[in-house]
């Protein structure tokens, strides 16, 4: 016998005991067979039949891994992203779902069905836009795609788009046979002009109006429903709003993990760090003779501040996963919430850096409380308003982009990280004070240290800044729609 029909055989007596073990309910040991076999076998068919054992078993993270090398080894192969998608699925990531479904929708682009589970679990995220799309291309494929029509039919409400979604509903229930009649209306359908009533004769008889499937009256429940009056909230309904929904974004990103608020100040703990290591190792002069690492944790805790504010208030809004949906919720709230977070993470940060060094006797200073937090809150108003120019300029054209990163990347560099603006030439100085960060960085070093020197900073100066920046910004919002 030849060493392949030995190979051969000897992968079929492991598959067969990996099968037994599988029928048997071991799926653990069913995943290892599984892995013996792969490599025997070269495909990735085994390594595939070992992440579906790890799944049963109840081992998310070696499923995954599983199933990513096989698909490296075979791209392939349709099961293996069914699968990683199913395995998002029970970790509650909805973002890896899309992205394993949309490997399937590429492997074939024919099967209207893996279109229609996209677009169903677009619609369930709240990108209307991207499921509207992906149904109409499902529908596009099959015109009897029920699950297709029904996403359509839920954008539509869900966007506000009320007639829309009504006058499809009726025709997809009129429709003889099946859902064949969708075609014609993927486009939004116009209100049709009523008719004009005869002058004379009987009225004629008028068939009933068929009724709606269950799942669509469901689905135009909004449609249906009279609009409920408006009540004025109260600004402590609004905070209430953000704090769910700053919970909401640490639960989906984190998964409940206690961890959650650690992990959030790993990055400004390593950057203080290092800087620390590099100030130090230079020898670096501090003016005031202020220590080392005050000097740095007060400078980079601002500019944090700043900039995640402002990329929470720039990309809150763009991915809602169906938040805006619920009663009371706006995009402007998930801007908040999304430029809120790291601002409180970097000011409970700022404040509370100092004391694990007492664990290894260095002693620093508290900083001024009242001081701080004004500081901090003048930065969440710059950012969050820059964020918001930001986010609605660029729906204008392409140019606006590479500007915001240029503004950004010249912030940082202006705005006193690595000097002190009266130790720079008058005319440098002159150009650097126009920066407001440049401003807080030195107010922040000055909380810490009173005996820190400030000179030719002013707080009034980003404070109006900051206020016409969110006046600006909050105009945009109300001016400048983005396009779908």
């Amino acid at each position: 016998m030849s060493a392949g029909a030995r190979d051969g055989e000897a992968a079929g007596v492991l598959r067969a005991d990996a099968m037994a073990l599988c029928r048997a309910r071991r799926f653990s040991e069913a995943a290892q067979a599984f892995a013996a076999l792969a490599q025997h076998d070269g495909g990735g068919v085994p390594l595939l039949d070992q992440a579906r054992a790890h799944l049963l078993a109840g081992e998310l993270q070696r499923a995954q891994d599983r199933g990513r090398a096989a698909l490296t080894r075979d791209p392939s192969l349709l099961r293996g992203s069914l699968l990683l998608a199913r395995i998002a699925e029970r970790r509650g990531n909805p973002q890896g779902q899309v992205v394993a479904l949309r490997q399937a929708v590429a492997l074939r682009p024919q099967a209207a069905s893996l279109r229609a589970r996209l677009a169903v679990l677009l619609a369930g995220r709240g990108q209307h836009d991207a499921a509207l799309s992906t149904a109409r291309a499902a529908l596009a494929r099959d015109p009897q795609c029920h699950a297709a029509s029904l996403v359509i039919v839920q954008c539509h409400a869900a966007r506000g788009d009320l007639v829309q979604a009504r006058l499809l509903a009726v025709r997809l229930t009129r429709a003889r046979p099946g859902w064949t009649a969708l075609a014609p209306y993927l486009d939004p359908p116009k209100v049709p002009e009523p008719e004009p009533e005869p002058e004379s004769g009987p009225e004629p008889e008028t068939s009933a109006e068929p009724e709606l499937p269950p799942a669509l009256v469901q689905a135009l429940a909004a449609v249906m429903r009279p609009a409920a009056p408006s009540s004025r909230r109260s600004p402590l309904d609004d905070l209430r709003i953000l704090r769910a929904l700053m919970l909401r974004n640490l639960q989906v990103r984190y998964g409940g993990s206690p961890l959650g608020l650690p992990l959030e100040m790993l990055r400004p703990v390593a950057v203080v760090l290092a800087h620390w290591a590099l100030f130090a190792l230079l020898h670096k002069p501090m003016p005031g003779e202020i220590p080392i690492p005050i000097f740095v944790l007060a400078g980079f805790s601002v500019w944090f501040a700043f900039n995640y504010s402002a990329t929470g208030a720039a990309n809150g809004a763009r991915f809602p996963a169906g938040a805006t949906l619920l009663p009371g919720v706006t995009a402007m709230h998930l801007r908040l919430a999304r430029a809120a977070w790291p601002l409180l993470v970097n000011l409970v940060f700022c404040l509370a850096a100092v004391l694990p060094l007492r664990l290894f006797g260095i002693v620093l200073p508290l900083p001024s409380l009242p001081q701080t937090a004004l500081i901090f809150g003048l930065a969440g108003g710059l950012g969050v308003g820059f964020g918001l120019l930001a986010e609605r300029l660029g729906a204008i054209g392409p140019f606006a982009r590479p500007i915001e990163k240029l503004i950004t990347w010249a912030l940082f560099v202006t705005c006193g990280l690595y000097f002190v603006v009266y130790r720079t030439l008058p005319a440098l100085a002159a150009v650097l004070l126009w920066n407001p960060l440049l401003h807080l960085v030195e107010y922040e070093r000055h909380a810490f240290d009173p005996g820190y020197p400030l000179v030719l900073v002013d707080l009034g100066y980003p404070a109006a800044l900051a206020a016409l920046l969110l006046l600006l910004g909050l105009a945009a919002c109300r001016s400048i729609r983005i396009s779908a």
